[in-house]
């Protein structure tokens, strides 16, 4: 195998049916239960392009995880690095189940995830599992008429829950691509 690990395939033997995770108190793992279908459908979506976004990230240094690639004949002309790309993906994912849908106290610092880098993955993978284990359990107490609500991103301005889950499973998933893309071309990786 190339480095590349799935991270869900072992999370202290808390995997659910659908990979989905949530011990409970006790430390049995259970499977969340959700308002809707659409909700779990949506933090599957998700969790699966997380889960393989951060996976990427694996068995990389530093400079492998900073590496970015040129996208013109400047030397600032390139783009994201594996490590922005997976700390972008994880802020666009706690803000909008945690801090919007959620109700959550928190601020996203958009800029700190473009300027962020590291010597090994093991800040994202940490900030992963925790987040894998705080979304569902937010997202498992929203009623399912969230998804009528209207929340204002400040991005994108008002927009419906469920419009607000798609943005985020296709802006996650896009990223994922990227990602694969940059994991390819990084020397020696």
């Amino acid at each position: 195998m190339d480095g590349r690990r799935p991270l869900g395939a072992d999370h202290s033997g808390c995997v659910g049916p659908r990979g989905m995770l949530a011990p409970s108190s006790s430390g049995e793992c259970r499977m969340p239960e959700f308002a809707s279908n659409e909700i779990e459908t949506a933090w599957g979506q998700i969790e699966s392009a997380l889960d393989q976004l951060v996976g990427l990230t694996g068995g990389l240094d530093g400079d492998q995880l900073n590496w970015r690639p040129a996208t013109g004949p400047r030397a600032d002309d390139a783009a994201n690095s594996l490590y922005v790309l997976a700390s972008h993906a994880l802020g666009v994912a706690e803000q909008a189940t945690l801090f919007m849908l959620g109700g959550e106290p928190g601020e996203r610092d958009r800029a700190a995830e473009f300027a962020s880098s590291g010597q090994t993955a093991e800040a994202l993978e940490a900030r992963w599992a925790s987040l894998r284990e705080r979304i569902p359990a937010s997202l498992s107490r929203i009623p399912a008429t969230a998804l009528l609500e209207t929340f204002e991103h400040p991005v994108r301005g008002t927009e419906s829950g469920r419009r607000l889950l798609v943005a985020t499973i296709t802006h996650v998933a896009s990223h994922l691509g990227h990602a694969e893309l940059t994991r390819d071309l990084i020397p020696d990786a």
